[in-house]
């Protein structure tokens, strides 16, 4: 159901909300010439991170490098204003994981052109350096069948390992690379592994971990434990190649494009193919060899084996005798500490006058006796009532001074308690960030004013219950 949002941002219009994601909102909208254009408008707990803006304003001008007809451009981005938002081409169709949910699994053909056009668009994406973190099945337009990849470079501006603010996380489990949930280094490999997962969902209609808990599929992710055996067999080959657990182990994005273009549904429908390492080449269940490289064109050479060198003849040599045994002459100095195998070393003699004497290990420490304690006790009391009495003494002699000092410290004291209260709060529930002092200098004055307020009603109150003896 569309949301109707008539409203201008920039020199747009925003026609209705189109998408909604734990980045931002997606709205269709109208530029000055009257094209359309998709327009996100980043949520405000991100734009409060001054990093991310930051981040996201260098990773725009590398975005604008990529050109691909997979890959909706970025047109425009303001970043500077209160509401930032990043224009890129709006791609009339519907996500790879609306096609799927609402009709079925892609033909043998679609999966094909799918993983094509998508290792085209990761080519260009990793050739102008940048990392998208975020493919998944509802960031893949179909548009007359061919995917367009959206949502680029936007989703990892934030850690895509911790928790936001709203306690959503950031990327879909199913299909982040086991790098990512572990906090590790992220490369361009990250990339291919959550491609091959995307690829996986259009051949067979389900993620390649499962479903369940989080903490399931994370664990599925992190062993490397693809259902890869649900994929139709001649793909199997492509995915395993991709969905390594180790980044180094997976091909780059052009050897994953030449993969992807070798890919034939007619050579493998009933065997299962296996890639036979660097070679480039896959091996039948039946034991055929399947072109994988150009190398295969040729016509296979057999080299004529070296012939093996005659072997020399041994000379024969007369049994030599072993020299008699002659044993080691026994010292009488004893062995060095460091040559004992085990055990403790051995006792060196002490004389007499070095024994010392027994020393007796001190007394416990004893309790304190409960007459000490009452003393203490008595003691602790009589300086608080002493304390009472100097206060209530001083309010006597100073009413105006004393009530002035307790209206102020009362007030300083309850906009703390509202400050860092809620501080500590946000703290427990999803962290310490790098926006907490931004939002307790934001969040003072309606704090003071709330002091004000209550303290504004204590007074009175205060006032009424001390004059009530006196009527």
């Amino acid at each position: 159901m569309s949301i109707q949002a008539p409203e201008r941002l920039g020199p747009y219009r925003l026609v209705r909300k189109i998408g909604e994601g734990g980045m931002g909102v997606v709205h269709l909208g109208l530029d000055g010439e009257g094209r359309e254009v998709a327009i996100k408008v980043l949520h405000p707990h991100v734009a409060a991170d001054l990093k991310a803006r930051d981040r996201l304003t260098r990773e725009v001008e590398t975005m604008r490098r990529v050109r691909s007809p997979h890959v909706a451009e970025v047109i425009d981005a303001e970043l500077v204003g209160g509401q930032p938002y990043v224009v890129t081409r709006f791609a009339p169709g519907r996500t790879l994981e609306d096609t799927v949910l609402s009709e079925s699994a892609l033909e043998a053909r679609q999966v094909i052109k799918l993983a094509q056009g998508l290792c085209q668009a990761l080519v260009a994406i990793h050739a102008a350096d940048v990392i998208h973190r975020d493919f998944k099945p509802s960031n893949v337009m179909l548009v007359d069948g061919a995917p367009l990849v959206i949502d680029f470079g936007i989703a990892h501006l934030v850690n895509a390992t911790r928790l936001t603010q709203t306690g959503m996380f950031v990327g879909t489990p199913g299909y982040l690379a086991p790098e990512i949930i572990r906090d590790s280094d992220i490369t361009q490999a990250a990339d291919v592994h959550a491609l091959a997962s995307t690829v996986f969902f259009a051949a067979t209609g389900a993620p390649p971990f499962g479903t369940g808990t989080f903490e399931a599929v994370c664990f599925n992710i992190m062993e490397g434990r693809a259902q890869i055996d649900k994929a139709p067999a001649w793909l199997r080959g492509w995915l395993g190649r991709a969905l390594q657990v180790d980044p180094a182990a997976r091909p780059g994005a052009q050897e994953l494009l030449r993969m992807a273009r070798a890919l034939d549904p007619s050579v493998t429908t009933f065997n299962e193919a296996s890639f036979d390492g660097p070679t480039g080449t896959k091996r039948m269940g039946n034991g055929t060899r399947v072109m994988e490289s150009y190398s295969d064109l040729l016509p296979p050479v057999e080299y004529a084996k070296p012939a093996a060198p005659p072997p020399r003849p041994r000379e024969k040599r007369p049994p030599e005798k072993p020299p008699p045994y002659v044993p080691a002459p026994i010292s009488a100095r004893p062995p060095h500490p460091d040559q004992r195998v085990a055990g403790y070393p051995a006792p060196q003699p002490t004389a007499p006058s070095q024994v010392r004497p027994y020393t007796p290990p001190p007394a416990p420490r004893q309790h304190t006796p409960p007459a000490e304690r009452k003393r203490y006790l008595f003691g602790a009391q009589f300086t608080g009532l002493l304390l009472l009495v100097t206060l209530v003494a001083l309010t006597v002699m100073m009413p105006v001074m004393v009530g002035a000092i307790a209206v102020a410290l009362a007030l300083v004291l309850r906009l703390g308690e509202y400050l860092f209260g809620d501080l500590v709060k946000r703290r427990q529930m999803r962290g310490s960030s790098a926006a907490d002092p931004w939002l307790a200098v934001v969040g003072t004055p309606w704090a003071l004013v709330k002091s004000t307020l209550v303290t504004a009603v204590h007074v009175p109150v205060s006032y009424t219950h001390l004059r009530a003896p006196e009527t």
